[in-house]
């Protein structure tokens, strides 16, 4: 290990030590307070979890070591819910570069958040041939009638929002860890209160894997004994990006007063209202949890203003998803897309520059150019 790295590693070594111990923040309760009693035994018990959670992943590679060898000059389609998301346009670009890595194109279709676009997407590629689909952040539920249309064309789709590859609709996934990020969340926030955290969640049950997360967050937090889910707040997509946040924020202030001292976001498309929501509560006290690691997500963690962030890595997910695209297409087998990591994020962990997905300092791009190519 050279000089600068060493560095690195041991600056986070220390910086994970002190998020776990309570040295410089409140890993174990506000002020370093003794554990909640009845937490004690499940806190020690996610002890190491939480260590691995707060290491960003370095070295080794975890995904497949073979793929098939891609036809040249294969064209696909990649399906966008909203290039107006910066996670969603973030993991677009990143399919576009991975499959001109395989040499094939790519068109792009912008669903611009509306499940008509998304169907109408979906039978524009079947018109124009395509070998392939990809879809980002589209629920195939929402597009079943276009997905049988491109079955019957012998088209395969590829989806990373579905949660599985039950749905024979579905020839492959390549999800985020969802229940993984949830419980990941749920044990920061248990290990931060010292076992006597009271949560809001708000939950968006419309996208799988989002309703997959949250449920994985409140299982979790139900296994600390001292830690309460204060409530479940329902919303809607459109709701998510508007000032009705502001207003579920400041309503769940006035119901729970002193009591509610963590919220917890369903992903990082929120934050343009939930940050500005918890300023305005002026409680310091009340920490946000929320999830996804592009430049917003980052500025505000960096700030302060987001206090743990379960790191997705957009980027990995959309060349794993594009890793799929190809197996299926040239009549291969997927593998299981859960190897792609996750960790967890914080003020003291954010980066300076970059986003946090650079936190992760592994080149997974030429280890899908070397299964690719087999160079």
């Amino acid at each position: 290990m050279n000089g600068p790295i060493l560095v690195r590693a041991m600056a986070l070594a220390c910086v994970v030590g002190a998020l776990l111990s309570g040295c410089g923040g409140e890993a174990d309760g506000a002020g370093g307070a003794a554990a909640a009693p009845g937490s004690e035994a499940y806190l020690a018990s996610i002890e190491g979890d939480l260590r691995q959670l707060l290491t960003p992943p370095s070295q080794g590679w975890p995904g497949p070591e073979r793929a098939p060898r891609p036809t040249p000059g294969r064209n696909i389609a990649i399906i966008s819910s909203s290039q107006a998301s910066d996670g969603t346009s973030l993991a677009v670009g990143q399919a576009v570069e991975a499959v001109r890595a395989l040499g094939w194109t790519a068109q792009v279709c912008d669903g611009r958040g509306d499940p008509a676009g998304y169907d109408q997407c979906v039978r524009s590629a079947v018109s124009a041939n395509v070998a392939g689909i990809m879809a980002v952040s589209v629920p195939p539920a929402l597009i079943r009638p276009a997905l049988e249309l491109a079955r019957q064309r012998r088209i395969p789709f590829v989806s990373e929002s579905d949660t599985s590859a039950a749905d024979p609709l579905v020839a492959a996934v390549a999800p985020l860890p969802w229940a993984a990020q949830g419980a990941a969340v749920a044990k920061w926030i248990a290990k931060d209160s010292g076992g006597r955290a009271e949560v809001f969640v708000i939950r968006n049950d419309e996208f799988a894997g989002v309703k997959e997360r949250s449920d994985a967050l409140v299982a979790e937090l139900r296994r600390c004994p001292g830690c309460r889910v204060l409530d479940e707040q329902q919303i809607v997509y459109t709701e998510a990006l508007s000032p009705r946040i502001g207003q579920i924020i400041k309503a769940a202030g006035d119901r729970f007063g002193p009591r509610l001292r963590y919220v917890v976001s369903p992903y990082g498309a929120t934050e343009s209202f939930t940050v500005p929501a918890l300023r305005a509560l002026r409680r310091d006290d009340v920490k946000l949890a929320d999830f996804e690691s592009q430049a917003q997500q980052t500025r505000n963690c960096r700030n302060g203003d987001v206090d743990v962030l379960g790191a997705s890595l957009v980027s990995w997910h959309a060349w794993a998803g594009v890793d799929q695209l190809l197996r299926v297409v040239e009549g291969a087998p997927p593998v299981d897309a859960n190897y792609v990591p996750h960790f967890l994020a914080t003020p003291q962990t954010c980066p300076a520059a970059g986003t946090v997905e650079d936190l992760a300092r592994l080149d997974f791009r030429a280890n899908y150019r070397r299964i690719w190519t087999g160079a």
